[in-house]
């Protein structure tokens, strides 16, 4: 591959997430979707004839052994995701792995190390870390139109609709509200004050699996900011966040699935109301797999590091074992 050609991608498994990945690798003029796995060959072809992706593989390992696929993106079950993270590095893969990245700090840690050593670019794929109104958002914070900040409130529920066969509602694949949507509310709170919690508390709701249905937190910086979060897979659809401060307050009503409208941040301070829509509003997948191969050729830096994904699962850790 030189300076010039395109990232050549494949997909690892056929979920349901990839179909976000998907349009924004086919129109990139950086990526190509080359290739997609599956442990059954003709689910992957199925899938590939579907999607208009060139090339299927009846297995994950088949496809890592492919040289002509430079870049892996994983959206496997939660447990999965360190097996197999691992394996695409050893086979000399770059790889975009969905979120949340693994199930603690230290094996996020190893990853990183690992990927470092073999000479390619591992990063978690949170979408909404890329739009501009997530950027606006910061901007917002670190500024002081705000004044100083002293809350934070965020929030995301869904309804699940199976909890029967819905594998983030099984035992042993590290599911669960808090690492499915609760861990877009902690990763926000920690990107907006670029900090871990000093101290935290938390309580969850779990079903009769003992798997969290519902989760609450509230968590405490050094500078004195309190942060509240809830997250549900078992309530009516719901998100948003809003940071106060002594000056002002700034709210994105439509924080995670930050491409879809409304396309603006609402600011309020003494001198009115003001609706902010940033600049070079994208699809969110999109411009996540863009940064993503302006990376691999040191075009750009990481739009999400190593540190503060590792940081990121440190504080889903903490979050967990106070609720327990």
């Amino acid at each position: 591959m030189d300076g010039s050609s395109r990232l050549r991608w494949g997909l690892v498994s056929t979920a349901r997430i990839a179909s976000d990945v998907i349009p924004g690798l086919q129109r990139s003029g950086k990526n190509t979707l080359a290739a997609v796995a599956s442990r059954d060959l003709a689910v992957a072809q199925d899938f590939a004839r579907r999607n208009g992706i060139p090339q299927a593989f009846g297995s994950y390992d088949a496809m890592l052994d492919d040289p002509a696929i430079d870049c892996v993106y994983i959206p496997l079950p939660n447990h999965l995701h360190a097996e197999w993270t691992h394996r695409a590095i050893l086979a000399g893969k770059h790889v975009l792995c969905e979120k949340p990245f693994v199930a603690d700090s230290s094996e996020a840690t190893k990853l990183f190390t690992l990927a470092d050593t073999r000479g390619v670019h591992l990063a978690e794929a949170f979408m909404y870390r890329h739009h501009p109104k997530t950027h606006a958002l910061k901007h917002a914070v670190a500024s002081g139109q705000l004044g100083d900040i002293h809350t934070i409130r965020s929030w995301f529920t869904y309804p699940a609709e199976d909890t029967v066969t819905d594998i983030r509602f099984q035992p042993g694949m590290d599911g669960g509200a808090l690492r499915d949507v609760g861990s877009y509310p902690v990763s926000m709170c920690n990107y907006l004050l670029d900090a871990e919690p000093e101290s935290l508390s938390a309580t969850q709701v779990c079903d009769t699996n003992g798997i969290d249905e519902r989760f609450y937190a509230m968590m405490r910086y050094s500078n004195g900011v309190v942060a509240m979060l809830d997250c549900s897979m078992s309530s009516p659809s719901g998100y948003g966040v809003t940071v106060i401060g002594t000056s002002g307050t700034a709210t994105l009503s439509c924080p995670w699935y930050s491409h879809k409208p409304p396309d603006h941040l609402e600011i309020v301070t003494a001198a009115g109301a003001a609706q902010i829509t940033p600049d070079g509003a994208e699809n969110a997948y999109f411009l996540e797999t863009e940064n993503f191969a302006d990376v691999v050729r040191s075009k750009a830096d990481a739009e999400i590091t190593a540190d503060e994904t590792v940081r990121t699962m440190r504080t889903l850790g903490r979050l967990q074992t106070a609720a327990t």
